[in-house]
């Protein structure tokens, strides 16, 4: 269950984006908010909509965050007990 029904998108650039440290002339206009992040990417565009991509993602987390630590309670933490 989600903990809100609305998805993170990316935040919306500021008016000014030239001062934006976010601003890069050579981005990719596809990337530009409003803009559902893919989690899972790869080097390459998945072309899932944005309801696919929701799915995606939150599968991801789920890998990333359950099933991944769930053999090994300890990844959670990445290792840091041992430090």
């Amino acid at each position: 269950m989600l903990e809100t029904p609305y998805p993170a998108p990316t935040p919306g650039r500021p008016p000014n984006a030239k001062y934006n440290p976010l601003f890069d002339p050579y981005r990719n206009v596809a990337h530009i908010p409003p803009t559902i992040l893919d989690l899972n990417y790869r080097g390459t565009e998945s072309g899932a909509n944005c309801v696919d991509q929701i799915s995606v993602n939150l599968t991801t987390m789920y890998t990333q965050m359950i099933a991944d630590t769930t053999a090994n309670p300890d990844a959670f933490f990445r290792n840091q007990s041992q430090s």
